[in-house]
């Protein structure tokens, strides 16, 4: 049986061996060395990158002012020519910017007219709609215009009419009994109303 001490001091000796201060300080240096030749690199690239930006951005400003001023020249004959076409292009607009604004204003009209219009039919629709006449009424209208008034008695039956005779210029007044048809009450006021 192995003894017990000297396994501890086997794993303690083992302990001491990897926990080493020397070996973990050597790879510290490593890394740090390692870094900073990384930082270098990059440091070199950055101000690579740098000195291309400056020269791509001298290239830029040379280009913008190279094509801010252009180096072309129209003879006076050119130029005058250009001048005119441009004047006429410019009077045929303004022209038709007149007549748009003439149409316009003729379809402003007619919308405003057909507006006016359309309040009209709906006030009169709602109008026609609270005057909706029964059929009483509307034959009261009709007797009315024809120059018949119905007269009634106490009790609110129907006794008689006054007719008005247009081309007699007269008033008759008429009682209904009930000897005679209604036949022949329509056709006697027909006649007297005609």
């Amino acid at each position: 049986m192995p003894d017990p001490f000297e396994e501890a001091r086997s794993m303690a000796q083992d302990l001491i061996e990897n926990l080493d201060p020397a070996h973990e300080v050597e790879q510290i240096r490593g890394i740090h060395k390692m870094m900073k030749r990384s930082a270098d690199a990059r440091s070199k690239q950055v101000d690579s990158i740098q000195g291309t930006l400056k020269a791509l951005s001298r290239t830029l400003q040379t280009a913008q002012i190279s094509t801010a001023s252009p180096k072309y020249s129209l003879d006076l004959q050119q130029f005058s020519d250009r001048m005119i076409a441009l004047d006429r292009e410019k009077y045929s607009i303004s022209r038709n910017i007149a007549e748009v604004d003439d149409s316009v204003e003729g379809l402003e009209a007619q919308l405003r007219n057909l507006q006016r219009e359309e309040k009209e039919l709906e006030q009169e629709e709602i109008e026609e709609e609270e005057k909706e006449l029964s059929a009483t009424c509307l034959k009261l209208q009709i007797y009315k215009e024809l120059g018949i008034t119905l007269q009634r008695d106490d009790t609110g039956q129907i006794k008689g009419c006054k007719v008005l005779c247009y081309p007699k210029r007269d008033i008759q007044f008429i009682d209904f009994e009930d000897k005679f048809s209604r036949f022949y009450y329509a056709n006697f006021l027909w006649d007297l109303s005609s």
